[in-house]
């Protein structure tokens, strides 16, 4: 098995969250100052970079260890999605709770937080 270097894991990260990425017009966030997602506020796209940028950030850095690259490539060969994706957000809360701590342990957050980060983007797969 090839081991990636840093960078390489980091464009696999952003091509991976990107190719999952669409315009979603009903994605919420919150207000700048919670970065918490309500449900009356519709996000301009300047506010979804950032979500996003933060997002991928956290993954980036969680998937430097080879155990969550396992965890994610394990949970892609078993989806019953077609193309093997996996609905981000939900499968956080279910089978990818250890990729959820290590993003949140990653950005020096708790996992309430990371994870309401990811319910304020738009919907990503991997």
């Amino acid at each position: 098995m090839t081991t990636l270097s840093r960078p390489r894991i980091i464009v696999a990260v952003a091509a991976a969250l990107g190719i999952g990425l669409g315009c979603h017009p009903d994605a919420q966030v919150g207000p700048p100052e919670a970065g918490l997602p309500t449900s009356d506020v519709v996000p301009d796209e300047s506010a979804q970079r950032r979500i996003l940028g933060r997002i991928t950030r956290q993954v980036a850095v969680a998937l430097s260890d080879s155990r969550m690259r396992n965890i994610v490539l394990e949970a892609m060969r078993t989806s019953q999605y077609p193309e093997h994706k996996i609905h981000f957000a939900p499968w956080l809360r279910n089978g990818g709770r250890g990729l959820l701590r290590a993003m949140a342990v990653g950005d020096g957050v708790d996992e309430a937080t990371s994870l309401a980060l990811v319910d304020s983007a738009i919907d990503l797969e991997f």
